[in-house]
């Protein structure tokens, strides 16, 4: 059986990176299965990540049939394993269904965009629901998409993404030259919730700032995106001081720019997008073996144990409050940084997930 990985986004995206490639070649390593990427950014040259703003319907349609003639070049026995509801997904289903191949459906976002513009009625979702019952199983990456999931597909499992321990050292706790505490958000800025968490991190900033904490401690944004021009604005309009944004830039990039951070922040707004998505920047920072203060909504509740390996807020007052107690408790900020990195390796690593993985193949008698 040959499994065929497919994303529409590419090895520099978190999803593709890990979901598609990393558990493509973690299988393959270990278990000597007979695994392929197909990705509509890298092989077609489709737009991901912070370029996707600009990537209209046209474009969308022209890579989509583009793909159909590599896609049907495949046969059975083989299986497609279908990264998130998009525009690929339409090809994928299409050749599945013209030449009988097994299809497994892996859910670690929500893409029913439509639902953002208020519509009674979404098409996006509807065809994740009809996805979802034609495929052998489901996946999804949060208990909430699970959950979702399991309406139309009861054979659904639960893998969250976790991280590949590889790209980060043990425990690269170290003070930066200028002495300060480095808190940090990074991440791509393509919906108008972005600029909200944004804006409250700044806010929760200046309430710190007030505090008198403005000697010890500075904030840095990087990022990119679709409204990436517009949280620029806004943080320059705010004129809070220590507060730096930088662009986004390539994968390799992230994890030297977290060693060199100390805590990482994760507002998080209570929405249908933050319930169902994959929290890669609370992996990312647990797997550098930084402490992560992030919102109590969505996966940060199932993955983080507050105060033991990262810590939870429900307001911005909890906020201020507890990013004061770490910016003031060097050992504090250490041990939550050691107990976020061992978590990762019991836990979220790559190598466990996609044992997982495996064990659910082989369950549903595809190994």
């Amino acid at each position: 059986m040959k499994f065929i990985f497919i994303s529409r986004e590419g090895k520099e995206n978190a999803g593709a990176r890990l979901r598609a490639y990393g558990w493509a070649k973690v299988l393959r390593d270990r278990y000597n299965l007979d695994t392929e990427v197909f990705s509509f950014a890298d092989n077609l040259g489709g737009a991901a990540g912070v370029n996707e703003g600009n990537f209209g319907a046209y474009d969308k349609l022209i890579i989509a049939a583009r793909s159909i003639t590599t896609l049907i070049k495949y046969k059975n026995p083989c299986c497609f394993i279908i990264n998130r509801i998009n525009y690929h997904s339409f090809p994928v289903s299409m050749i599945c269904k013209l030449k009988r191949i097994n299809l497994i459906l892996d859910v670690d976002d929500w893409e029913a965009k439509d639902l953002s513009r208020n519509r009674s009625f979404s098409f996006s979702e509807y065809f994740m629901k009809w996805l979802a019952k034609k495929s052998i199983f489901c996946i999804g990456a949060s208990k909430f998409m699970v959950d979702y999931l399991k309406k139309y597909n009861n054979k659904t499992y639960y893998l969250p993404t976790g991280a590949d321990l590889t790209c980060f050292r043990d425990f690269p706790y170290s003070d930066n030259e200028n002495n300060k505490i480095v808190l940090s958000w990074h991440g791509t800025i393509n919906r108008e919730e972005n600029i909200a968490e944004i804006k409250l991190l700044a806010d929760v900033f200046s309430l710190l700032m007030k505090r008198g904490l403005g000697s010890l401690v500075e904030l840095r944004i990087k990022g990119g995106g679709f409204f990436y021009k517009d949280v620029v604005s806004i943080l320059k309009n705010m004129k809070v001081e220590y507060i730096t944004i930088f662009p986004w830039s390539k994968w390799q990039d992230i994890p030297p720019y977290i060693k060199n951070i100390d805590i990482g922040v994760v507002p998080l707004k209570d929405s249908i997008y933050n319930m169902a998505k994959s929290p890669t920047k609370i992996f990312e920072y647990m797997a550098m073996g930084k402490p992560v203060v992030s919102s109590c909504v969505g996966e940060a509740e199932n993955i983080i144990k507050d105060g033991v390996n990262g810590m939870l807020c429900r307001n911005k007052e909890e906020f201020v409050d507890k990013l004061e107690e770490l910016i003031e408790n060097k050992q504090k900020r250490e041990k939550i940084g050691e107990n976020a990195y061992l978590s990762i390796e019991r836990n979220y690593s790559i190598e466990v997930v996609v044992d997982k993985l495996y064990s659910i193949l082989r369950g549903n008698g595809l190994v």
